[in-house]
C-alpha cells in the first residue's frame, strides 16, 4: 500500500472514531497522518473535530487556522473555526467564520446552522432565522436544523412555536440530546410551577442519558434539582416571616389557622415536584440530598417546619421561641443551599434561573399577604389595616404587570450546545 493510500486509511479511521466519540484515538491516529503529510488539510480539521470533542478549544482552534491556511476555499475548516470561537467566547470572529463557510458552499445546511448559531449569540435574530430558514430548506429531515429553529424562535418568545421545533427534532432523532435540553430550558420559563420545574429536569436528565459527555447538560439537571430545594427553602422562609410578623394579633386564625395554612405552599410544590419526577431523576435528587452542604440546608429547613407546627400548639409564652427557631432553621438553610451552588456550579450563570424569581415571588407573596391583611382590616382590624393591604395589593399587580411588559426585552439568550461538527 502506497504511504498516500496509508495516510487516507488513518484518515478514515480517525474520522470513524470521531463520529463513535472515541478523541482520544481520533487525535492518535490524526497525528500519525500529519506527521507524514503536514500539508493535508483534510487531517487538521479531523485533529480540530477530536479536540472540540475533548474541549480542547484552542487546539482545535490552531488545527482549524492550520486547515484554512492549506485550503482557504473549504467551508469546513472555517467552520470548526467557528465552532471553536464560540466555545472561546470569542463571538464576533466566530460568527465571521461562520458567514464565511456559508459563502464558500451555500447549499450545505450545516453552514446556515453555523451562521444561525453564531447570529443568535450576536442578539442578530434576523439573520438567524434567515439561516434557520434555509437550513430548513436545505435538510428538512436533519434534527438539527429543526433544533436550531427552536432556540430562535425560544429567543424571539415563540414559546409554542419552539416547542412544535423541537418536537419536530425529536420525532427525528428521539435521542437528540439538544432537543431535550431546549424543551427543558422553555419549561423553566415557568419555574414557579412545581410540574415545570420537574418536567426541565427530567428533560435534562433524559439529554444526559442520550450523551453523556455534553457537561452543560449536567450542570442544568444539578442546577434545576437545587434550585428547586431553594424555591422551597425561600417559600419556607417567607411562611416563617409572614407568621412571625403576624403573630402579634391576638386571634386562634393568626396563632394556628395561618401557620399550617401558610405552611402548606412549601410542602404542596415540594410534593408536587417530587411527584412528577421520573425514578432516575428522583433517585439523582435522593443523592443530590446527601450533599453536605444540601443536608445541611435540608436539616434546618425540616427543623423550621417543625418549630412552626410546634408553635401552633404551645403555650402562648412558648411561641415566640418556636418562631425565633423556625427564623433561624430557614436562614441557615438559604445560606447553605446559595453556598452549595457556588460551590457546585461555580461557572454556570444562574441567571436564567434566577432572574426573574425575586420580583415573581415579590409579586405574588404581596397580592396573597395583601389580600389576607385586608381580610384581617375587614374582620376587626380596623380601615388602617385595611387600607395598607389594598396598598400591598396594589403593589404586587403592578410589580406583575411591569414584569409582563419588560419580558421580552429582558429576556436572555438561550445557551448554545456544544456541536461537534463533521461534514
Amino acid at each position: 500500500m502506497s504511504d498516500l493510500a496509508t495516510a487516507h486509511a488513518g484518515l478514515e479511521r480517525a474520522r470513524a472514531c470521531c463520529d463513535l466519540h472515541r478523541y482520544d484515538e481520533a487525535v492518535r491516529l490524526s497525528h500519525q497522518v500529519l506527521a507524514s503529510h503536514p500539508d493535508h488539510a483534510e487531517a487538521w480539521c479531523v485533529l480540530a473535530q477530536a479536540k472540540l470533542g475533548l474541549d480542547d478549544d484552542e487546539g482545535a482552534l490552531d488545527a482549524a487556522r492550520r486547515a484554512v491556511g492549506l485550503s482557504p476555499d473549504d467551508e469546513w475548516p472555517h467552520r470548526l473555526a467557528s465552532i471553536a470561537l464560540s466555545a472561546l467566547q470569542r463571538s464576533s470572529e466566530a460568527f465571521d467564520e461562520a458567514h464565511e463557510s456559508q459563502r464558500l458552499a451555500p447549499l450545505a445546511w450545516q453552514t446556515h446552522v453555523r451562521v444561525a448559531e453564531a447570529a443568535l449569540v450576536l442578539g442578530l435574530t434576523q439573520r438567524a432565522r434567515d439561516a434557520s430558514a434555509m437550513a430548513r430548506e436545505l435538510a428538512p429531515l436533519e434534527p438539527t436544523v429543526w433544533v436550531v429553529a427552536g432556540s430562535v424562535a425560544a429567543k424571539d418568545d415563540e414559546t409554542k412555536l419552539a416547542e412544535t421545533f423541537y418536537r419536530k427534532a425529536l420525532a427525528i432523532d428521539p435521542q437528540d440530546d439538544a432537543a431535550h435540553a431546549g424543551l427543558a430550558r422553555l419549561h423553566l420559563d415557568r419555574q414557579l410551577r412545581p410540574a415545570s420545574l420537574a418536567a426541565a429536569a427530567s428533560g435534562f436528565a433524559t439529554a444526559v442519558r442520550a450523551d453523556p459527555r455534553i457537561k452543560h447538560n449536567r450542570d442544568a439537571l444539578d442546577a434545576v434539582l437545587r434550585v428547586f430545594l431553594a424555591r422551597t427553602s425561600y417559600f419556607l422562609l417567607l411562611v416563617v416571616y409572614v407568621v412571625e410578623r403576624f403573630d402579634a394579633i391576638d386571634s386562634r386564625l393568626t396563632r394556628q389557622v395561618l401557620p399550617l395554612v401558610l405552611l402548606a405552599i412549601p410542602t404542596v410544590f415540594a410534593a408536587f415536584f417530587v411527584v412528577r419526577l421520573s425514578p432516575a431523576v428522583r433517585r439523582h435528587l435522593l443523592r443530590t440530598l446527601r450533599e453536605p452542604l444540601v443536608a445541611v440546608a435540608t436539616a434546618a429547613d425540616i427543623a423550621a417546619a417543625s418549630s412552626l407546627v410546634a408553635g401552633v400548639f404551645a403555650p402562648a409564652e412558648k411561641r415566640m421561641l418556636f418562631a425565633g427557631m423556625a427564623l433561624v432553621g430557614a436562614v441557615i438553610a438559604r445560606f447553605s443551599l446559595a453556598a452549595e451552588f457556588r460551590r457546585k456550579l461555580p461557572t454556570l450563570a444562574p441567571g436564567r434561573l434566577y432572574s426573574r424569581f425575586v420580583p415573581i415571588t415579590f409579586a405574588v407573596s404581596a397580592t396573597v399577604f395583601g389580600a389576607f391583611i385586608v381580610f384581617v382590616g375587614l374582620s376587626g382590624g380596623g380601615a388602617r389595616v385595611a387600607a395598607a393591604g389594598v396598598t400591598l395589593v396594589a403593589l404586587g399587580v403592578g410589580t406583575a404587570v411591569l414584569l409582563r411588559t419588560r419580558r421580552r426585552g429582558a429576556r436572555r439568550a438561550n445557551p448554545q450546545q456544544r456541536r461537534v461538527s463533521n461534514r
